[in-house]
């Protein structure tokens, strides 16, 4: 889950991440990024639409 402020950036690749995998990444329960966490938030959204696997993957 984001517990963050959105950017223009994170609406941008959270709506691609959305069409690619059909859900939103905030839904991902298991995960949680707060505000401090923005850049690691990118940074995974983006691993995941390069790679084509979902955000929870990438976590351990």
């Amino acid at each position: 889950m984001w517990y963050g402020k959105d950017t223009s950036e994170l609406i941008e690749l959270k709506e691609k991440y959305e069409k690619k995998f059909g859900y939103n990444p905030d839904g991902e329960i298991e995960l949680e990024y707060g505000q401090s966490d923005y850049k690691d938030y990118i940074r995974d959204i983006k691993r995941a639409l390069e790679t084509g696997r979902n955000l929870a993957d990438f976590i351990d």
